[in-house]
């Protein structure tokens, strides 16, 4: 058997005009959503195509599912998503999978009843079996489907502003996702209520910003004008991988024309209360012409991501090794009396000590009592959120030739290599401490 991805892209974008009309499947999203997502029946055409074009694995797998799960996930025609509250590593959500036919007994272990509606638990989600339909996810928010699915709740408006960007033209979108500014508060000071990503036959995808006409003029003056902060980046990395190889020179040729050919189509254009950018997806004519496109993505897209990923995660480092020398400048001003005897606090180790690699997220998680020690409250130091770095204070002389060294480390990627962020301070004349700027080894790895 040999997986078609052609197949699946093809089919998505070349679904016919004509295709049925779809639901706006709205009555699957409570009305208090902040965020939504659904996939309408054409969007799942080429799942379904990639199934039939193999019959023998299709049943086998149906079979497979229905006597180990209760229920056959290869029959789905239609998702839906939502999350209430404020997104974030916190927020949780609910996922809808529209399946015909009645509510299943699920072989999974049972979580309890509400509603008449049998939960199960699988791994740390909740499962709901509702009639043509199965319900995963956060617990909360699995509830929260059962009530609406029973009419205890209302659905989401179709002329509510999230509602109305989801159910836009649903005969022809087979994906929309929207988000309000409840899910995101940080969008409305660009006057950004809702904003929603589509995929809108034939082959379009299309971003809008819906919200105040008057502060969308200056976000759209904002967005054209960082389009073209980055494509005189990718100028200027393409000239410069010209003179690294041929392959380098060749991949960042073709990245800064593609990238150039995508910011005149997805220029945003303020109409009425909406921003829109639009792009055109390229036709998929068959293997020869999905190969050199996918190329292309993943030589420029994938990296690129990459990079912008590790480079969020070190604005940590930059930020706290700035507070570390704050906190000893204002250290050296309160004891500069000490004269000959004074000192920076004493030297720490790497806190926290066992490094945040291979932790949830790779992340450390808050712990008051690691920043504890008389040396980080004597910096007036502490990281009271999820963090990626570890920290380490090196003191060393006293009087005049009293130094410290502020140090960031983190393997970002648990490769084993290390991004590390240091500063150098020291006494200077009169008790002010002078130092040098912030430098930094392997920032991205």
């Amino acid at each position: 058997m040999r997986f078609r991805l052609t197949l699946a892209l093809a089919s998505l974008a070349t679904a016919a005009a004509a295709a049925p009309a779809q639901p706006s499947m709205l009555d699957l999203i409570p009305a208090d959503a902040t965020a939504a997502a659904v996939v309408r029946h054409n969007g799942l055409s080429w799942i379904r195509q990639w199934l039939d074009s193999d019959p023998e694995m299709r049943d086998e797998l149906a079979e497979h599912l229905g006597r180990t799960l209760g229920v056959d996930l290869t029959r789905v025609d239609g998702a839906a998503a939502f999350a209430r509250g404020p997104l974030g590593e916190q927020a949780s959500f609910a996922v809808w999978l529209r399946i015909p036919g009645p509510a299943r007994r699920l072989q999974l272990p049972a979580a309890g009843v509400v509603e008449g509606v049998d939960l199960y638990k699988l791994k740390k989600v909740t499962v709901a079996s509702l009639d043509d339909a199965l319900v995963i996810g956060d617990d909360a928010e699995v509830r929260a489907a059962v009530a609406l699915a029973r009419g205890k709740t209302r659905p989401l408006d179709a002329s509510s502003p999230l509602g109305r960007e989801l159910s836009r033209d649903s005969d022809a979108v087979d994906l929309a996702i929207a988000v309000s500014a409840a899910g995101v508060p940080m969008v409305a000071q660009y006057g950004v209520s809702v904003a929603s990503l589509v995929y809108h036959r034939p082959r379009q995808v299309q971003l809008a910003l819906v919200g105040d006409p008057t502060r969308l003029a200056g976000t759209q003056t904002m967005i054209t004008a960082g389009m073209g902060v980055g494509l005189n980046m990718l100028e200027q990395e393409k000239e410069k991988a010209k003179t690294t190889g041929a392959l380098e020179g060749a991949g960042a040729i073709v990245g800064a024309h593609a990238a150039r050919r995508m910011a005149r189509e997805m220029a945003p254009k303020l109409t009425g209360d909406r921003l829109v950018s639009t792009y055109t997806l390229p036709a998929m004519d068959g293997e020869a012409a999905v190969v050199p496109v996918l190329g292309v993505l993943a030589g420029v897209a994938i990296p690129s991501f990459t990079k912008y990923m590790k480079r969020s995660k070190t604005g940590e480092a930059r930020a706290n090794v700035e507070r570390l020398f704050t906190g000893a400048q204002a250290f050296a001003e309160e004891h500069k009396a000490d004269g000959k005897r004074f000192a920076f606090p004493r030297s720490t180790e790497w806190t926290p000590a066992g490094g945040c690699c291979g932790q949830p997220g790779d992340k450390c998680g808050p712990d008051p009592a690691a920043f504890h020690s008389p040396t980080w409250q004597s910096l007036g130091f502490s990281i009271e959120d999820p963090h990626y770095f570890q920290y380490r204070f090196t003191s060393t002389g006293k009087g005049p030739g009293a130094k410290f060294v502020v140090e960031a480390r983190a393997d970002l990627d648990c490769d084993g290599q290390f991004s590390l962020y240091r500063r150098e301070g020291a006494l200077g004349k009169g008790g002010a401490v002078e130092g040098e700027a912030m430098k930094s080894e392997h920032e991205l790895e």
